[in-house]
């Protein structure tokens, strides 16, 4: 039953560890992709109040302070960061970038970043009415590849100025208008062509954070729900088995009773079939049924003795253990045994190791060595070699009783079972099938 029981508790974890490992890894997947999908948009809204102010900043006339004819040979420069051109007219900002392509060194936030005169917008809000929690995490700067430059627009505090350039040809380069950049761990968003390339760009690790405090929590759920549904299994297991064990008591107690009650009569027939026996006027013919009658009643209380002790060792009754020398015991059954091995013609030697001793009870020990003894003897043919050994194994004692015969593979996942007898035993006769599963029941209450 206790085999069942952990059988039943094992199944239903397993069930529900793997639902739940289905539905994490599900919510998992999902919250990641909806984690970059709301970077992406976050990108695309931080981008847009720039295409504004660039426009408008392209209606303006610039002239080059150092040009003699008051034209600008080169095109007009991307915003920068307070809104103002590259031009005379900007006498109050410094210049967006630097002849060799780096970034200026004042930025400012591209929240406070300014907005069209004319519509006073603000920039793009989520569908709640609040900028999205990767706002303060988005950079966004101008590219222009043909000079390679690069104008600074909003704050800059994920990318290094000297290493901003080479980011920016690194993404100008990549595939796709969302992506990531390995090397340097951040992910891009990039609108536009020529020397109008928009880019954000974002750290990996803000959402790679995200996710590993996702996992923990799932973690942690995934724990807590198996650790309850293994006592909520275990009380199931113990509530779907009740009624087989009121069964198997039932039978247990039924067993008990019968065999005791059909002691009594067995002892009264071999006793009056002892008594005919010694008649010397009995006739041959008389004489041979007794001693039928008498070989008959004989096996039955057999049986039924080893019925008895198949409940008791089932139930655990008179179950007292103590610390018993297995060497002195193992030697004495082997002793006994001896005898019908050379009755046998078999070869017969015990190996046993002195001084060994264990927790257990006398009696189970000494039936356990005699009947897997007896087992041997019975199925190996004369001119066979049996062998008892008793060794210690690490902390353990080790019983082993061996012979030549082969146990056959269908029969080998059987042996221990009630009443069950191969073949061969029902063949020999004189086997009930209970031996060996005392012998295991004995075993396993020591």
């Amino acid at each position: 039953m206790k085999d069942y029981k952990k059988s039943f508790i094992i199944s239903n974890l397993l069930l529900v560890g793997i639902v739940l490992l289905t539905m994490n890894t599900v919510i998992f997947i999902y919250s990641h992709h909806s984690a970059i999908e709301e970077l992406k948009t976050t990108m695309t809204q931080k981008t847009e109040p720039y295409d504004m102010i660039r426009d408008i900043l392209r209606d303006r006339p610039q002239t080059a302070p150092n040009s003699p004819d008051g034209t600008n040979d080169n095109p007009p420069s991307p915003p920068t960061a307070d809104g103002g051109a590259n031009s005379e007219n900007s006498e109050d900002s410094e210049d967006s970038e630097t002849p060799s392509g780096k970034p200026t060194n004042a930025p400012v936030d591209d929240q406070n970043a300014p907005t069209p005169r004319d519509g006073g917008q603000k920039p793009p809000r989520n569908t709640r009415g609040e900028m999205s929690k990767y706002a303060k995490s988005v950079y966004v700067f101008f590219y222009n590849p043909q000079d390679e430059k690069v104008s600074v627009i909003s704050k800059n505090e994920l990318l290094e100025n000297d290493s901003l350039l080479e980011t920016a040809q690194k993404i100008y380069a990549a595939n796709g208008d969302f992506g990531t950049v390995s090397d340097e761990d951040i992910y891009y968003y990039k609108q536009g062509a020529g020397n109008e390339t928009k880019i954000a760009v974002a750290s990996r690790g803000f959402i790679r954070l995200q996710m590993i405090e996702l996992a923990a929590v799932l973690f942690a759920i995934f724990a807590a729900a198996m650790i309850l549904f293994f006592f909520i299994s275990k009380k199931l297991a113990e509530r779907a088995a009740r009624p087989l064990e009121e069964a198997m008591e039932r039978e247990k107690q039924f067993i008990t009773d019968a065999s005791h009650d059909l002691k009594t009569p067995l002892t009264v027939i071999l006793s009056d079939a002892d008594i005919l026996l010694r008649d010397s006027a009995l006739p041959a013919e008389s004489a041979k049924w007794l001693n039928s009658v008498k070989q008959a009643a004989q096996n039955m209380k057999t049986l039924i003795e080893q019925m008895l002790v198949l409940a008791e060792s089932e139930s655990g009754a008179n179950a007292d253990f103590d610390t018993v020398d297995f060497s002195d015991i193992a030697e004495e059954c082997a002793l006994v045994m001896e005898s019908v091995a050379y009755e046998k013609n078999i070869s017969y030697t015990a190996d046993i190791e002195s001084g060994i001793s264990v927790t257990g009870n006398a009696d189970y020990l000494k039936r356990i060595v005699s009947s897997l003894t007896d087992n041997a003897l019975k199925y190996e043919p004369g001119g066979g070699e049996i062998n008892i050994c008793l060794k210690k194994d690490g902390s353990r004692a080790r019983l082993t009783v061996s012979n030549r015969a082969v146990i056959p593979q269908k029969d080998i996942g059987h042996i221990f079972e009630r009443f069950y007898r191969s073949d061969r035993a029902r063949c020999a006769g004189g086997s009930h099938g209970l031996g060996l599963a005392i012998v295991k029941n004995l075993t396993e209450l020591m």
